[in-house]
């Protein structure tokens, strides 16, 4: 087990923290610069609103009906009358600017204060929003070509998949207080919540995800004390992790690994001898391995 501790190294927290502020950043940099770059060639040009106005005129209009089999009108008089003002401001000044702002603040602001809102309101904001942006994509193709609309695409994309990934998330809450320290980390990459793992290592970059490989393997050893039993087991633990982080040939190496540990703790419990290199061979476990269990019996495979 020490050739597969020795392949991860050393695992040091302080890498995570290092990668996941990095990447976070540069990702968003690089988003953020596209966009903006599109937002300042964009700057004071007429916007047609087609889409975002007959949207919000048939929201409007859906929200002031009474719902089928309801007795009266519960109409969501609050989201109306937001509705009403975004329409008005909207064509007060058919800028790219404004739209671009207003759309930004759209959703936020049409709840306001409000803890939760119907389902019919929070629908009727998901259209109108989207119609909105569809405008602005439009107005980009128009004005830019098609090439700078792919490109204003792509920046929101980032975004919005940025913000998806950490969206109610433990991450986000450590991302927006700083709160970047090795023992935060480390409970993250330990959770027993799959997504928590999953959402850090998601946002780390390539020297960060072998760090977490390497934490998960440390992990492992370190809680088995030298047992090939305990080890096997601790493995299992954290099998969201380890089906998130070890892919190609890191997966093919440690399901090697673990189908030997495995081998052998079965033939423990059934009091017969270890397998021998053929066998290892056959059950697919790596060759450095099963050259170390040959030729000295597993003394390589202690842990040290």
């Amino acid at each position: 087990m020490s050739e597969f501790a020795k392949k991860y190294g050393e695992y040091d927290p302080s890498d995570i923290v290092a990668s996941l502020q990095k990447q976070t950043s540069k990702i968003k940099q690089a988003a953020g610069n596209a966009r903006q770059g599109i937002v300042e060639q964009m700057s004071n040009t007429k916007v047609l609103l087609n889409n975002t106005i007959d949207a919000i005129d048939s929201e409007i209009a859906r929200l002031g009906k009474t719902p089928t089999g309801q007795a009266k009108a519960t109409a969501d008089t609050a989201t109306i009358q937001k509705l009403k003002a975004y329409r008005d401001d909207l064509l007060s000044d058919e800028s790219f600017d404004n739209l671009e702002q207003l759309r930004t603040q759209f959703r936020t602001d049409v709840k306001g204060d409000r803890i939760a809102i119907p389902n019919r309101s929070e629908s009727a904001i998901n259209r109108i929003y989207s119609a909105m942006g569809k405008d602005m994509n439009e107005s980009i193709s128009n004005s830019l070509g098609d090439k700078a609309s792919r490109k204003w695409k792509q920046a929101n994309s980032v975004y919005a998949n940025e913000a998806n990934k950490i969206k109610n998330s433990r991450l986000k809450s450590v991302l927006q207080k700083g709160d970047l320290t090795p023992e935060v980390v480390n409970n993250m990459l330990y959770s027993n919540k799959p997504s928590e793992f999953k959402n850090l290592y998601r946002s780390l970059d390539t020297k960060g995800k072998s760090a977490a490989r390497a934490g998960i393997i440390s992990k492992a050893f370190e809680k088995s004390g030298g047992s090939p039993d305990r080890f096997f087991n601790e493995l299992n633990k954290m099998g969201s992790q380890l089906g998130v982080a070890f892919k190609g040939g890191d997966k093919r190496f440690l399901d090697g690994l673990m189908s030997y540990v495995d081998a052998t703790r079965q033939a423990a419990r059934a009091d017969v001898s270890t397998p021998t290199g053929q066998q290892l061979f056959q059950i697919a476990v790596p060759a450095s391995i099963a050259t170390d269990v040959a030729a000295t019996g597993g003394v390589g495979l202690t842990v040290v």
